[in-house]
């Protein structure tokens, strides 16, 4: 293993924990996305209180918190995205051999949303397998 400075120190460490960060951030997005498109209908159909939080709870504020806690607890955090992106990836991979709805939400969480769930679970290997 190459290192600068210090012989404890490997390269590319606050690299992967910056690129898991945004990775983190943008599964975030992708799910306020696809809940802000859930709600504008709701809320054009004059039916808010039947708006889906739950996408709320399940596909933004995990991601957020693994963002969050990734500069200070990057192993935490790692744990974290390893249990929902898992989950995230499994629930996807499901939606494909199932089949997709057709409505862009679902076709952007399929084909945007599981591959940056998958390089973040690889970045989170990364991040747990580091010394």
């Amino acid at each position: 293993m190459t290192t600068v400075g210090s012989p404890h120190v490997p390269i590319g460490t606050a690299r992967t924990t910056k690129l898991f960060r945004d990775t983190c951030l943008a599964l975030g997005l992708v799910g306020f996305i696809k809940y802000a498109a859930l709600a504008v209908t709701a809320l054009a159909d004059n039916d808010f209180g039947n708006a889906p939080h739950f996408f709320l709870v399940f596909l933004v504020l995990p991601y957020v918190v693994c963002a969050v806690l990734a500069r200070r607890a990057p192993r935490a955090s790692a744990i974290v995205f390893l249990l929902f992106g898992g989950l995230f990836a499994w629930l996807m991979i499901q939606q494909i051999v199932g089949g997709i709805e057709d409505y862009w939400g679902d076709y952007m969480l399929v084909f945007v949303g599981l591959p940056i769930s998958l390089a973040g679970l690889v970045l989170a290997v990364r991040v747990l397998m580091r010394r």
